[in-house]
């Protein structure tokens, strides 16, 4: 018994070492009053059997604060594909999101891992909304967005990094249209899964 509970003792401190990380400090090259630009394209889904793709820009700012947190905002552009009960009703959505991360230091040399949360609103346009004359009126969509990715970057040098991010971010975009003489309201889900780019730091 003695010798199982050191047996366990031991597996715990090894890997305690081999997984150790630092809470209060951010993985170089990166410290506190750094900001960092991204631009980056995304993948993800429209009613989960068509698709999402698109661009954003993020600019983040790592915080003097005795842990290691970024905050910051990105916008971008993104497209659908697809149809919903065999209509086709497409659009392109702005989405504008303000954004925190947590960056645990591994002491791992030019790797910067982070879990981050997102919050913000999408504006949403038609590009085809499904071409049925027995609807009128659309109004444009939109709808609040919120989201949790793990990312991570490897930087190149002290400026510059590649970074890819999965996780999940919903966008519930509202609309309201006419059908015959009575007005209705409905919405179009639309998912983002996967952001890969390019970061630099000033």
């Amino acid at each position: 018994m003695k010798k199982l509970v050191l047996i366990l003792a031991l597996v715990i401190l090894v890997g305690g070492a081999a997984f150790s990380f630092d809470m209060t400090t951010f993985p170089a090259p990166l410290k506190p009053g750094s900001l960092l630009v991204n631009v980056g394209g995304t993948l993800g889904s429209y009613w989960f059997t068509g698709m999402s793709f698109g661009a954003i820009g993020a600019v983040d700012y790592c915080m003097p604060f005795p842990i290691a947190i970024t905050f910051g905002g990105e916008a971008g552009i993104m497209l659908t594909s697809g149809a919903y009960y065999g209509y086709s009703r497409n659009m392109a959505i702005i989405p504008i999101m303000f954004r925190a991360a947590w960056h645990p230091n591994f002491e791992v040399p030019n790797l910067d891992v982070y879990g981050m949360l997102k919050v913000g609103y999408g504006i949403g346009f038609w590009t085809n909304n499904n071409n049925n004359s027995s609807y009128s009126n659309y109004s444009n969509p939109g709808g609040f967005i919120f989201g949790a990715v793990i990312g991570g970057r490897y930087f190149f040098s002290s400026n510059m990094a590649v970074y890819g991010e999965l996780g999940w971010e919903n966008y519930t975009m509202n609309y309201s249209y006419k059908y015959s003489s009575s007005s209705w309201n409905d919405y179009e889900l639309v998912s983002r899964f996967l952001t890969a780019g390019v970061s630099f730091t000033f």
